[in-house]
């Protein structure tokens, strides 16, 4: 489910956007790189970004770049 009005989605949701398991989702609200919004749901647009950056942090890529 999306919220149009506050960009939040839900964890399966994000899931799907993000290509992994809803347990993963659950790990990275936890270790702080996806954002949780109230209801459970989390934030689509910060997520995204943040999953990005951790992502390219673990390649050791710039934040701007991965290469």
């Amino acid at each position: 489910m999306i919220r149009e009005d506050q960009n939040t989605v839900s964890a399966p949701v994000l899931a799907r956007w993000l290509g992994v398991s809803g347990k993963t989702i659950y790990e990275l609200a936890k270790a702080g790189v996806v954002v949780r919004a109230n209801g459970g749901m989390y934030r689509l647009e910060e997520s995204v970004r943040r999953y990005c950056e951790h992502i390219r942090s673990q390649h050791g890529a710039p934040p701007d770049k991965l290469t």
